[in-house]
């Protein structure tokens, strides 16, 4: 599943000795978003968006999360949402901070 697929993007967004364009570049004719690369399985935190947070001055602005890799079409970082009862929903999110330290695998 997913991390078959973040395996893939990041082979797809390295260069190869063949050709000193990566497939990424190739296909799209832009250069690969390498700043959208984080590892597989680490504790990232997603902002909550103000419609959806308490108003309060101590309330969270954010939910903890595993990165699970991002989603080609979109753009956007894909995380499972860690909740007390487990994991929760696969959500995308363009809000995300990584902490690449920490891996929950």
């Amino acid at each position: 599943g997913y991390a078959l697929r973040h395996a893939n993007n990041v082979r797809n967004m390295l260069m190869r000795r063949s050709s000193s364009k990566s497939p990424w570049e190739l296909r799209r004719h832009q250069k690969a978003p390498l700043h959208l690369l984080h590892p597989f399985g680490c504790k990232v935190f997603v902002t909550k968006l103000k419609e959806v947070r308490k108003p309060g001055k101590t309330d969270d602005r954010a939910t903890q999360g595993i990165y699970l890799g991002f989603d080609e079409v979109s753009l956007t970082h894909l995380v499972v949402e860690v909740t007390p009862a487990g994991p929760g929903r696969v959500a995308a999110s363009s809000a995300m901070d990584g902490d690449s330290s920490t891996s929950f695998w």
